[in-house]
């Protein structure tokens, strides 16, 4: 079984837009006066979101996975594939920052009905089944 990096399991259609936004990416990047190399940022945002173990994986140019039985073996990783986990990650987290404010939202306006604990309770059951 062939090695495959992380875009070899995205569809065809995923996978070529996923490079697509990657490139477009590192050239907006690029024209941008920053500090460090766009390259640098990139790395540096992937250790943000998934740690340090990630910035090695970038650097080595390759991750380290499992076959099917349970072998260690090693699958490439590019900085498109970074920039994909980054774009998914940053989807992750400001789908928790909306969660969030909806939360503090709800408990807020619940605070001002004459049933705080009814109103509340109303308001935070679709979060409640999300846990479920």
């Amino acid at each position: 079984m062939a090695n495959k990096s992380l875009l070899d399991l995205m569809s065809p259609e995923d996978r070529q837009k996923a490079i697509i936004k990657a490139e477009k990416r590192l050239e907006r990047r690029k024209t941008q006066s920053l500090d460090v190399s766009p390259e640098m940022f990139i790395v540096a945002e992937l250790g943000y979101y998934f740690g340090w173990e990630a910035v090695v994986a970038i650097k080595r140019g390759f991750i380290t996975t499992y076959d099917e039985k349970m072998n260690l073996k090693k699958s490439t990783f590019t900085l498109e594939e970074a920039l994909a986990l980054i774009e998914g990650a940053k989807k992750v987290w400001y789908s928790k920052v909306i969660d969030t404010a909806h939360g503090n939202f709800i408990a807020h306006r619940s605070t001002m009905v004459k049933e705080q604990g009814k109103e509340f309770n109303k308001g935070m059951k679709p979060f409640i089944d999300k846990a479920g």
